[in-house]
């Protein structure tokens, strides 16, 4: 009869955080990374990066995108944007290295959903977007390992008997076709103005 009291308090201390509207981050930590789930953690906000089936393509990856409040993620208020089987490839190619960003624009119902990759010195920052409402979370290099191979696995998902180094050449290839935005002008230099000629006070 213990046991059961135990057993029964612990489902019912699980129903109760499964109705909460904040997920605690130290229980998901534990599993953040899985053959199929991701999770990154930045300062603001989280990702959690999902293989899924994609209803008319197949099989795709989705990230979550959502707050922290302290030390934990407010994973029911967040974005979910599903890449397309044809965008997998342009994604393998910013998170490989091969293409320095890319923006995956007009998803969702309303096409108000992106994606912005970009790669940095120590990190591939994520810019996550719905609307006017976005997070933006750097994937460190440890984490982009992981989340790589699940873009990769699902790659060769849709393209069965081809291994990875005839993957790799085909996404060197298609990232050669890939019209990139025009790179941001550097900022001009400041100019010093000479102090005038001719005699001074001391």
């Amino acid at each position: 009869m213990g046991h059961d009291r135990e057993d029964w308090r612990q489902m019912e201390a699980e129903a109760l955080q499964l109705q909460s509207n904040v997920v605690p981050m130290q229980t998901e930590k534990r599993n953040r990374i899985d053959s199929r789930k991701v999770q990154v953690f930045g300062s603001s906000a989280a990702l959690c990066f999902e293989e899924t089936t994609s209803r008319r393509d197949g099989p795709t990856v989705s990230v979550d995108a959502a707050a922290k409040q302290g030390e934990s993620v407010l994973w029911k208020e967040k974005i979910i944007f599903q890449f397309t089987v044809d965008e997998l490839p342009v994604l393998a190619a910013v998170l490989l290295g091969v293409l320095p960003e890319f923006e995956f624009k007009f998803h969702g119902e309303k096409k108000a959903k992106s994606a912005g990759v970009y790669r940095r010195d120590n990190a591939v920052l994520f810019k996550v977007s719905d609307g006017s409402k976005s997070f933006t979370v750097p994937v460190p290099p440890g984490s982009l390992f992981h989340v790589s191979s699940l873009v990769m696995a699902q790659l060769a998902a849709n393209a069965p008997g081809i291994d990875g180094v005839v993957m790799m050449a085909q996404i060197r290839s298609l990232s050669s076709m890939v019209k990139l935005p025009p790179p941001r002008p550097a900022a001009a230099p400041e100019r010093h103005q000479r102090p005038p000629s001719g005699p001074r006070d001391f």
